[in-house]
């Protein structure tokens, strides 16, 4: 009788097992997902749905963002550009069906409810209205707006640093690179974020023209910048020409 019962204990217990290991075979919250703007490098977007907000510094981006039955909304903006959106619909993943039979009505519930069942296209387009010149029509490079780094920055605000892992919206984010130029030169990407100029904190765009432009251009400038959520310096030959 008490082999019965140890018996039957023991049955009880492995299909209890079974049921909460195949209670989803699909797996995985998560998903990357990169965002390009065409004709418009370095725009800063905005994805969001009904899981969360994420963001892409600088276009082009990648980004890990929360699978979802819901549309996916990308906005972005880019100085001198106007604003432009594109709307994402997700699929259901081919496995979540399967769940169906090996992980039964739980397993595809608990794929549904947290959006694992489902995928967004691995990349997003979003056109944006960057005009070309004249001389860029004609085969004649565009210029590109420049300072003595011979980029493109904007300001930091509370969800760019999140999105970058900084603690506080310090520094000035990188949008876009002029081939050649000086940043260009020392392997500064559109993404990064400048927080500091031979030791002085980088606290916006005006502070960024004031230490470029003190600065003795026979030497190379010192940059701490700050790039896949780590902090690095580098040093920096400036273009010693016109505005900073």
């Amino acid at each position: 009788m008490k082999v019965r019962s140890l018996l039957s204990l023991a049955a009880l217990g492995a299909a209890t097992l079974h049921l909460g290991g195949c209670a989803s075979i699909v797996g995985g919250h998560n998903q990357p997902l990169s965002v390009t703007t065409p004709g418009c490098q370095g725009a800063a977007c905005e994805l969001t749905n009904d899981k969360g907000k994420w963001y892409v510094p600088a276009t082009p981006g990648t980004v890990s963002i929360r699978r979802s039955y819901s549309d996916l909304l990308v906005a972005c903006t880019r100085e001198g550009a106007p604003p432009a959106s594109a709307s994402v619909k997700s699929t259901t993943k081919p496995l979540a069906f399967g769940n169906i039979i090996f992980g039964g009505i739980i397993g595809a519930g608990v794929d549904i409810g947290t959006g694992a069942a489902y995928d967004y296209p691995s990349e997003v387009t979003v056109p944006m209205g960057c005009q070309p010149t004249a001389n860029a029509t004609a085969g004649i490079p565009q210029p590109q707006p420049r300072n003595r780094l011979e980029c493109v920055v904007k300001d930091m605000n509370p969800d760019l640093a999140e999105s970058a892992g900084l603690e506080a919206s310090a520094g000035v984010l990188v949008t876009a690179v002029a081939p050649e130029g000086a940043a260009a030169r020392s392997g500064i990407k559109a993404g990064d974020v400048l927080l500091e100029v031979n030791d002085t904190p980088i606290m916006g765009t005006a502070a960024l023209r004031e230490a470029l432009a003190t600065h003795d251009t026979t030497r190379p400038a010192r940059l701490r910048l700050w790039r896949n959520r780590q902090p690095m310096t580098i040093e920096v030959q400036l273009h010693t020409e016109g505005a900073v």
